[in-house]
C-alpha cells in the first residue's frame, strides 16, 4: 500500500548505510520484513498496535487539542523501545509521519529527521475550500489548527523534514520557512511483469489505502463526477478501485462498469 511504498522509498534512499528498523504492525496483520527487499536493513523490533481509523475515534478527536493520528499512534511499548536506543550506535534517527514526532523527545540519538511525506496543512486547506457543509468546514479548520500546532512544536526537535515532492515542499516552506525541508520522492525499481493474455479494455485503475480519507474522497468524487463524463465520451469505459479497507460508501459504488476489489496481493493480475 501507499504507506509501505513510502517507507521502502525512504529506506532505499539510505542505501549505503546500515539501517535498523522499529515499526508498528496492526494487530493480526501479516507484515513482510523490509530486509526481504533491502539488504542494508534489519528489523530489530515490531510493536503490535491497534491504530485503525474509526468513526468513534474521529468524533472523540474533535474534543482533543491534538491531531487524531497522534493519539492513535501513542504506545507505551514503542516509547520504551525508543527510549532504550543506544545513543552512540546511531548517527541519525528517521521518524516517519507527523504522528510519530511525539517520540522524538525520548530518543537519545542526537540528530533526527522527520518524514512528513506530504503536507497535511495543504490537504486541510484544499478540503476546507472544497466542502460546502459549514460543519465540515469547521472540522477541517479545527484539524488545520491542530496540525499546525503539532508541526510548530516538532520543528524545534528535528534537524530537518522530508517530503514527497516539490509541491509539498513549497507548501511546508510557506508555513515554516526556517525548517530545512528536502524532497525524497517515492520510487520502486523497475521490474518486468508478464501479463496474462486478455482483451484490451478501456480500464481506469484508482488505487489507494482507504484508511486515508483523501483517497476515499477521490474515489467517491471520480465515480460521481468523472465517470458519467467518460461514459458519454468513450463506450466501454471501466473503473476498477483497488486498495485495502474500502468503506461502505465505496463498496456501494459497484456497478456494471465499476469494480471494487479491496486489497490485492498481485496488482498486475487484479
Amino acid at each position: 500500500d501507499g504507506a509501505r511504498l513510502r517507507l521502502v522509498s525512504l529506506l532505499r534512499a539510505l542505501d549505503g548505510y546500515e539501517v535498523d528498523v522499529i515499526h508498528f504492525k496492526r494487530c493480526g496483520e501479516t507484515f513482510t520484513p523490509f530486509e526481504n527487499e533491502l539488504e542494508h536493513c534489519q528489523t530489530i523490533a515490531t510493536v503490535e498496535h491497534d491504530n485503525r481509523v474509526t468513526m468513534t475515534g474521529r468524533v472523540r478527536s474533535i474534543l482533543s487539542s491534538e491531531p487524531y493520528g497522534v493519539g492513535r499512534n501513542r504506545s507505551r511499548h514503542m516509547e520504551r523501545l525508543l527510549r532504550g536506543i543506544p545513543r552512540d550506535r546511531y548517527a541519525i534517527t528517521l521518524l516517519c509521519g507527523i504522528n510519530m514526532a511525539q517520540y522524538r523527545p525520548v530518543i537519545p540519538v542526537d540528530r533526527a529527521l522527520l518524514d512528513l511525506c506530504d503536507s497535511e496543512l495543504r490537504h486541510m486547506d484544499v478540503r476546507y475550500r472544497f466542502v460546502r457543509d459549514p460543519l465540515k468546514k469547521a472540522y477541517f479548520a479545527w484539524q488545520h489548527r491542530k496540525t499546525f500546532s503539532e508541526l510548530q512544536k516538532s520543528a524545534g526537535y528535528f534537524d530537518g523534514w522530508l517530503v514527497i515532492s516539490e509541491v509539498e515542499a513549497d507548501s511546508v516552506r510557506a508555513y515554516f520557512p526556517n525548517v530545512p525541508t528536502d524532497v525524497v520522492g517515492n520510487s520502486l525499481p523497475p521490474r518486468r511483469v508478464r501479463l496474462a493474455e486478455r482483451p484490451r479494455e478501456n480500464l481506469i485503475v484508482l488505487t489507494g489505502n482507504f484508511d486515508y480519507h483523501p483517497n476515499v474522497d477521490a474515489a467517491l468524487y471520480f465515480a460521481a463526477e468523472i465517470m458519467p463524463l467518460l461514459r458519454r465520451a468513450q463506450e466501454g469505459c471501466r473503473l476498477r478501485i483497488i486498495g485495502r479497507n474500502p468503506p461502505q460508501g465505496i463498496r456501494r459504488l459497484v456497478a456494471a462498469d465499476i469494480d471494487v476489489t479491496g486489497f490485492v496481493e498481485d496488482f498486475p493480475a487484479a
